[in-house]
């Protein structure tokens, strides 16, 4: 996974849901002081483009293609559902790997055992 696009996924995504949740909670109050409605329409269209871009991150970061926003036509949380499920494409920059070495007591080949170490021998470092 990217990181730097998964933070700003993150970012968006969470910004966006809980200023749509607040556009909610606030509509009914704002209407009773008879706000003009368009101001809360583009408050809430502002909120959706936030969104929308917070789960092209996400799928950037996860190495899909940002198309998958499309199911946006849905409802909300589908885009976020499939991406959250999608698999890491990205997988291998998310951390380094360190390579594994061999157990001394296991075999090197089936019927043959690995040499013992005697100490007189360098231990062998890996260098990265």
């Amino acid at each position: 996974m990217i990181v730097e696009e998964r933070n700003k996924a993150a970012v968006f995504i969470s910004v966006s849901l809980a200023g749509m949740v607040a556009l909610f909670l606030v509509r009914e109050p704002l209407e009773r002081r008879e706000v003009d409605s368009a101001w809360i329409l583009l408050a809430g269209m502002v909120l959706l483009l936030l969104y929308a871009f917070g789960c092209s991150c996400l799928a950037k970061s996860k190495g899909h293609s940002s198309a998958i926003v499309l199911t946006a036509v849905f409802g909300l949380l589908p885009p976020l559902i499939i991406l959250l499920l999608l698999p890491d494409v990205n997988r291998h920059l998310s951390k380094p790997r360190r390579p594994r070495r061999p157990s001394p007591t296991k075999t090197a080949h089936p019927g043959h055992a690995v040499p013992q170490r005697t100490g007189e021998e360098k231990p062998v470092t890996a260098r990265y």
